[in-house]
């Protein structure tokens, strides 16, 4: 008989905030190339989940320069969800 499905462990905080963070540098980038470079650099002064939300009205300027509105609501939706 197979064996019953594991529950899936909770991420950890630091896992959490580290795919939050991964989330909005690789979408930034990928919208402005390296003239994300600016909020790159904000990204990298931000070491908990609530500084990354902080940055989330900057984020939305990023990505709608490079995507567009339609784009940057859903990503921005997207890491709201991931920042929990």
């Amino acid at each position: 008989a197979p064996e019953p499905a594991q529950p899936v462990p909770a991420a950890s905080e630091h896992e959490r905030f580290s795919a939050a963070k991964q989330f909005l540098n690789d979408t930034a980038v990928d919208a402005l190339g390296l003239r994300a470079f600016f909020f790159t650099l904000k990204l990298e002064k931000c070491c908990t989940r609530a500084d990354l939300a902080a940055l989330l009205p900057d984020y939305e300027k990023v990505i709608t320069k490079g995507s567009g509105a339609e784009v940057a609501r859903t990503l921005k939706a997207q890491a709201r969800s991931r920042l929990g």
